[in-house]
């Protein structure tokens, strides 16, 4: 695969001497992954009775490397949404978002940019049929895709909408505990998966995307209410695009900080002053690139926005 020069000349100086294994993971065979639906299977249910030979994924506790021979997608079990193919790096992502959720119960969840459906439907397997899901795509094609999938792996509680975030914004003032927004982005860390995604890269579009993407933040933010969690996530590796649209975003809105969560075996800080951001790099894990950011706002969510809540979340999630 070639590279762009632009994007190595970029990646060899933030990474310095960790270069080389970068440059080198992609010769390297891309690591798959599967995602137990727990709406519909249990995890020692499935192990005991599977043929594949899979491997646990550090960060997700219901999710699987598998081996390329195992063909889980020609599966009669994908067709009836008893897991959900995925790329292991990207169910890190909603992994953070509902972690410390005791149940989803009083929880008004936001998928911002949902399509094709991997992460809400990851988070509303750990809603357990409780609460409120709301999965948005803002394009009509891909928004039949994820209503597909809601519908395939046995989803009750998903409303899927196709509007945009400016559209949703007005209608859900701080109405929403938790918001998961994975932006559209340059793709870098998906050049290994997906070829076309590197033919299309250029730096006119990272600067594109990140505009996009302080937008899209920006709508999320309103509709969020106090105490809640956002998680903010890319598979670019472009600071401009990470570390920069969060550094952006809490200078518009200092009423978010970033939230200290641990990470997983193979998982790295942010860089700079946002090292409290995750970075998913490829040469240190068996995964695509990915970046993650955990926000909070601040307030409790039992007198935050609407005052939606009123069952003891005083203390956080």
């Amino acid at each position: 695969m070639e590279l762009p020069l632009p994007f190595r000349e970029r990646m060899k100086q933030m990474l310095g001497d960790e270069y080389g294994a970068f440059l080198e993971s992609y010769d390297r065979e891309r690591s798959q992954g599967l995602r137990l639906n727990l709406l519909k299977t249990g995890r020692e249910e499935f192990l005991a009775k599977t043929s594949f030979m899979l491997e646990p994924i550090p960060w997700v506790e219901s999710g699987f490397y598998y081996l390329p021979q195992d063909r889980p997608g020609r599966h009669p079990y994908h067709e009836a949404g008893v897991y959900y193919i995925q790329e292991p790096s990207a169910m890190a992502p909603a992994a953070y978002l509902t972690r410390q959720m005791e149940d989803g119960a009083g929880e008004r969840i936001l998928d911002l940019c949902a399509a094709p459906g991997g992460k809400s439907t990851q988070i509303a397997a750990a809603m357990e049929g409780r609460g409120t899901l709301i999965s948005n795509e803002i394009h009509p094609a891909r928004a039949k895709i994820l209503s597909e999938n809601i519908e395939r792996m046995g989803i009750a509680n998903a409303v899927v909408t196709n509007e945009t975030p400016q559209r949703l914004a007005e209608h859900f003032s701080e109405y929403f505990t938790r918001i998961m927004v994975d932006a559209p982005c340059s793709g870098e860390g998906m050049f290994r998966k997906n070829e076309e995604a590197c033919e299309q890269w250029s730096t006119q579009n990272v600067e594109l995307c990140a505009h996009r993407q302080d937008e899209i933040l920006d709508c999320a933010a309103s509709m969020l209410a106090g105490g809640g969690r956002l998680v903010y996530s890319t598979c670019t590796f472009a600071p401009a695009e990470d570390e920069g649209s969060i550094g952006r975003f809490l200078k518009r809105h200092p009423e978010f900080y970033v939230e200290e969560v641990p990470l997983a075996e193979g998982m790295s800080h942010g860089l700079g002053e946002l090292s409290a951001t995750i970075r998913l790099w490829p040469h240190k894990l068996r995964g695509e690139g990915h970046y993650v950011a955990v926000l909070r706002k601040e307030g409790t969510l039992a007198d935050g926005g609407s005052g939606l809540l009123k069952n003891g979340y005083e203390n956080g999630i």
